[in-house]
């Protein structure tokens, strides 16, 4: 007899169907170098394991040990288009401003600050894990901050001098403001400390360094 995935219970082997639950059954010979990913639902699996096959339905992994490789986040890629978008946003929410279009900038500040609320869930990730990228990679990454960070200074310095008739033009409230401007502090303090760069004296520190080797504050 053999069990079903879905159910657990006791079928006929070589059942393609559960009759119990219409769980697919898979057809896996013994030989097949195959592999599956389960992920967790965070109640009765909370994580994500890989099942081997047992030598019936698959075959048994080697005793010479297996290797495996995963990345966490989306990648470099996403990450400098998140980044490029977010310089988009930014200069168009500015020149908006500029120009007059209060409305138009208040959409372009609420934009930014999904953007920048994605990008700070990726960078948390990258320093909880210690994720170390490829140095090409990295020096990549690294320019497209650099070039971002005034913009979102400027943002901040905008959202502190806004007041209560330009936030009414621009149909936004002084509660989004304070999140915009907590946001993209918070976005520059980790991209900052991703980078290695102290955020009391801009001194540049290696990146896994936890205080700054001038000043000693903390990183």
């Amino acid at each position: 007899m053999a069990n079903c995935d879905g159910c657990g219970a006791d079928i006929e082997p070589h059942t393609s169907e559960c009759p119990y639950c219409g769980h697919t059954i898979s057809t896996t010979k013994s030989d097949d170098k195959t592999f599956g990913v389960v992920r967790g639902d965070g109640d009765t699996t909370p994580a994500t394991h890989v099942r081997f096959g047992d030598g019936d339905i698959g075959r048994r992994p080697s005793s010479s040990g297996i290797r495996a490789s995963y990345r966490s986040g989306e990648g470099i890629v996403s990450t400098v288009k998140k980044i490029e978008h977010l310089d988009q946003t930014l200069t168009r929410g500015q020149d908006s401003l500029e120009r007059g279009k209060e409305k138009d900038a208040g959409v372009k500040m609420v934009e930014a600050f999904a953007t920048l609320s994605d990008l700070i869930s990726t960078y948390q990730k990258m320093i909880s894990q210690e994720a170390h990228l490829s140095t090409k990679d990295n020096e990549r990454l690294s320019a497209k901050e650099e070039r971002i960070r005034p913009q979102v200074q400027s943002l901040i310095e905008i959202c502190e001098r806004l007041d209560s008739k330009t936030m009414k033009r621009m149909k936004i409230s002084q509660t989004e403001i304070r999140r915009i401007h907590s946001t993209a502090k918070q976005f520059l303090e980790l991209s900052s400390r991703r980078a290695g760069i102290c955020s009391t004296c801009g001194a540049k520190n290696p990146s896994k360094k936890r205080t700054c080797q001038r000043c000693g504050a903390p990183m």
